[in-house]
């Protein structure tokens, strides 16, 4: 089943040359020219991975993302930020608004490829909610509830008998 990869980029040039790069690969590549037609594609659920140029003006730099984000379709969805230059700034702040990789727009197009089906994998074959919590000696682990607990009994009465392991603000550990 070809994965359905959503390109909002600027540079018709560069927009070109990925689509002849993936053209061996399982990929439905669709564009959209503005933020607007995007953000319909995706909250429509007909986009499996969204390659998104953080360098457009009319994303305001990340602001656009971060909406997104905040959307039910755009927390489900595998986002891979492009652009020109990679700061460690900007690196941080792309990971920080909840990009799931990041690519310099002139990286290989074997490592795109790569760096895609990584992305992909992640999300759709990342820890199940569906999956028993699995317990290893006191430690157990609720992929369901995002849940890590140790038995208190077993490490002493200094560490709480539940402690979440995953961040409060993620709902499942492959999200994160």
């Amino acid at each position: 089943m070809a994965r359905r990869l959503l390109l909002l980029e600027s540079d018709a040039a560069w927009s070109q040359a990925l689509r002849n790069s993936l053209a061996d690969q399982p990929y439905e590549i669709r564009s959209a020219r503005t933020p607007g037609e995007a953000w319909e594609i995706v909250t429509d659920r007909r986009v499996d991975i969204l390659l998104l140029d953080i360098d457009l003006p009319a994303l305001e730099r990340l602001r656009w993302f971060k909406l997104l984000r905040e959307t039910e379709a755009g927390r489900e969805l595998a986002v891979v930020l492009a652009s020109v230059d990679r700061s460690d700034g900007e690196l941080a702040e792309a990971f920080d608004s909840g990009a799931d990789d990041f690519i310099q727009k002139d990286c290989e197009p074997v490592v795109l490829g790569a760096r895609l089906r990584s992305v992909l994998r992640r999300l759709h074959h990342g820890p199940s909610a569906e999956q028993p919590p699995m317990t290893l000696g006191a430690v157990t682990i609720d992929n369901g509830a995002a849940t890590c607990a140790m038995s208190a009994a077993s490490v002493g009465s200094s560490i709480p008998a539940s402690s979440n392991c995953w961040p409060r603000s993620c709902a499942k550990p492959a999200a994160c």
